[in-house]
């Protein structure tokens, strides 16, 4: 659904557990694109230098305080991969049971995701495959260069880790 909306030069801004919706078929579709932001036709290459057509304010942090990325965190420029480190935020708590940066309040839960590492899956959760677990934190580096460039290439990722789990061919050691 992300790799669709940032094809057309759309970012999500606000990707959330209540954001996601599985239909009775087993698709994905991400709803509420109320605080979408639009990139430039002509630029809409995610990584590329691509220009947002502002709906808010330069500045203005807009979105859900725990799935924000860390440049979301400081109200600067965005593209696709802020969602897809917010997707990876959803990954993690889908693993765990738990968000990877909580706080008391909104200032202490950006302050985490701009300069903390989450706890590390495996501790939380024994069961999740290695293989996940470097999917979900390659999502959440804190440089947008060190994430996955694209929605496409997280689906990739994703796509042949399902496969090996249906074929058992998936480790669940480290």
């Amino acid at each position: 659904a992300l790799a669709e909306a940032h094809a057309r030069g759309i970012v999500h801004r606000d990707v959330k557990p209540q954001n996601v919706m599985v239909t009775p078929h087993g698709q994905a579709k991400v709803m509420d694109f109320g605080l979408a932001q639009f990139l430039r036709e002509n630029q809409a290459s995610i990584g590329e230098g691509a220009t947002p057509d502002r709906l808010t304010a330069p500045g203005v942090i807009a979105g859900t305080a725990a799935y924000m990325s860390p440049e979301q965190a400081r109200g600067e420029l965005l593209d696709g991969r802020t969602d897809i480190f917010s997707l990876g935020v959803v990954l993690y708590e889908l693993a765990t049971g738990q968000r990877p940066f909580s706080g008391a309040n909104f200032a202490e839960i950006l302050n985490k995701i701009v300069h903390a590492q989450p706890p590390a899956i495996a501790r939380l959760n024994y069961d999740v495959p290695p293989e996940l677990e470097r999917i979900t934190l390659k999502c959440l580096q804190k440089l947008p260069d060190r994430r996955y460039q694209s929605a496409r290439e997280l689906m990739v990722d994703l796509q042949n880790l399902s496969r090996e789990l249906e074929h058992g061919t998936v480790i669940n050691e480290p």
